[in-house]
């Protein structure tokens, strides 16, 4: 198994469903990655050859880039300075249905994927919890309902990393993003799939 240098950041596990909600900024080993977007910007070419394709490649669904008013590269407490471009960046779910999927191919090389949500709340006017709550679907199931970015990443400006584990690995992860009523629209800053 490899020890990637993409999002290797783990504390605490926090279970909500089925996905592991990761807090802190002690080490993990990670296996290989297979694939990754960086859903609200460019291209991204981190250490070791690790590559985040461009927001377009696998979404479907209208969406709108917001982009971190103080710049790309803005601190972001517990992104790594390589990873500064994707965290600064997010797509977000517009009208009529406000929904968003990224649909990934994959080719597993284990048992086990792990598909790694990245979030940070950028945008001024979230200012505390139950503000922006969204349902995110994995593979047609459920994985966090009533999803809350500030809650999680425990303020504005922070990454926020979430692990959802699929066994047996699918030949492609669906990631859906649905709207809670009279809550501000799902948003996400990149995914990463690892064998």
């Amino acid at each position: 198994e490899q020890c990637s240098p993409v999002l290797g950041l783990l504390a605490l596990l926090v279970f909500q469903g089925n996905a592991a909600i990761i807090h802190g900024t002690s080490g993990l080993t990670r296996g290989a990655l297979i694939v990754a977007t960086n859903a609200g910007g460019d291209a991204i070419m981190g250490p070791e050859g690790v590559s985040f394709s461009s927001k377009a490649t696998y979404k479907t669904g209208r969406a709108k880039t917001y982009t971190n008013p103080n710049g790309e590269l803005a601190a972001i407490a517990g992104a790594l300075t390589w990873e500064l471009p994707l965290f600064n960046t997010m797509e977000y779910a517009r009208r009529p249905d406000f929904e968003l999927t990224y649909t990934l191919p994959l080719v597993a090389t284990s048992e086990t994927v792990e598909v790694v949500l990245l979030f940070a709340e950028l945008q001024p006017d979230i200012e505390g919890t139950d503000q922006r709550l969204f349902d995110v679907f994995i593979n047609g199931e459920l994985a966090l309902p009533r999803f809350d970015i500030f809650a999680v990443a425990n303020g504005r400006d922070r990454a926020a990393r979430v692990s959802v584990f699929l066994s047996p690995a699918p030949s492609q992860v669906v990631v859906t993003f649905g709207k809670i009523k009279r809550k501000d629209k799902p948003a996400i800053a990149g995914i990463a799939v690892f064998s």
